[in-house]
């Protein structure tokens, strides 16, 4: 079985453990997660696992939604828990980008809390060795995709891959519509030549690919590093700039040095409604059982960690995580106690 159902199959299960629930039992949380097989939805499924091992709450997880979409059910008070990226809270409480045409998005995202945050991982720019593509100064006339459309990567991306080349997306190059699962698919089945994906190294999907056909990441040329457009991108909440070091992955890569790429930054979030003690006993529970997380997925183990638990949180935290952190220790800067705290 591969690493991709195995992970369906986890969500399968947990989701009719919920459903055979006696009705007597308490409120069942509602969250919202993107793809299984993604580096977000691994989280989500370790997150959930220990939070019903270890407590009494009963969480009923969805999955396959871009987070674009969970970050708006949750601010709506549709769903309890989502998945959430610091850049598109940035763009929520700012009322632009794919949030420009939903009504109140501003005051929407007052009501969204972080809980936890970690690196998602780093984009992987991905051809087939056999297209002849090199740069991304070769994706011209080419068809690419780079995320689900209206969500933040394929803005993210294109104009990366802008500031590199010149090239425009739908201009000089076909951005291709389709969502995460999709799109991983259709890569294989070779209806694109460059798929971009936000994911840990080493990533399943990833060796998948490689083992198929030998493949070679597209990273940032040195030499542009400080263009502005990259420096743009840069200073959007929850991303840095990093490497790709192909070594991870052994056979089927091609490229024998390091690129330059973006990291993203995601974590988990509530509705500001959930009652703080029950974020706070589900908080205690994963960290009091981080081991059982880390064992979810090998890339875990050195990225959920206390180190980065507050790194790039740029809303405030829900109350229950607040009197968490501070009653364990950590140093939680001033700008994320939440107003409804006491």
């Amino acid at each position: 079985m591969t690493p991709l159902k195995r992970l369906s199959a986890a969500v399968l299960a947990a989701a009719l453990a919920t459903a055979a629930a006696p009705a007597s039992a308490q409120k069942i949380f509602r969250f919202e997660s993107v793809q299984p097989g993604s580096t977000l939805g691994q989280f989500s499924i370790g997150w959930v696992q220990v939070v019903e091992k270890a407590t009494d709450y009963k969480i009923q997880m969805s999955t396959g939604k871009p987070v674009t979409k969970t970050v708006l059910m949750g601010a709506k008070g549709d769903i309890d828990f989502m998945a959430y990226t610091p850049g598109i809270l940035a763009a929520m409480s700012a009322g632009t980008a794919m949030f420009q045409k939903v009504k109140g998005a501003p005051e929407l995202s007052k009501n969204v809390r972080a809980i936890v945050n970690f690196p998602l991982g780093v984009y992987h720019y991905v051809v087939y060795e056999s297209s002849g593509i090199k740069s991304f100064d070769d994706l011209k006339g080419k068809k690419v995709f780079l995320g689900p459309p209206g969500g933040i990567a394929p803005r993210m991306s294109s104009a990366v891959i802008e500031a590199i080349s010149g090239l425009k997306a739908n201009e000089d190059y076909t951005l291709m519509r389709f969502d995460w699962t999709s799109g991983r698919t259709a890569f294989s089945d070779r209806q694109m030549d460059l798929t971009g994906i936000p994911t840990g190294a080493p990533s399943p999907l990833i060796q998948e690919y490689a083992a198929a056909e030998p493949i070679r990441f597209l990273g940032i040329p040195d030499d542009k590093l400080e263009d502005p457009g990259i420096k743009k991108v840069l200073s959007s909440p929850g991303r840095t700039l990093d490497k790709l070091d192909p070594s991870v992955y052994g056979d089927g890569i091609v490229n024998k040095e390091p690129v330059n790429t973006i990291a993203n930054w995601t974590g988990l979030a509530a509705n500001k409604d959930v009652p703080e003690q029950v974020v706070y006993d589900m908080l205690k529970a994963y960290w009091d059982n981080i081991a059982d997380v880390h064992a979810t997925a090998a890339w875990m183990k050195d990225t959920l960690t206390r180190e980065n638990a507050l790194k790039e949180v740029n809303i405030p935290l829900h109350a229950g995580a607040y009197r968490y952190y501070v009653e364990n220790g950590w140093n939680v800067p001033d700008g994320l106690k939440p107003p409804e705290a006491k």
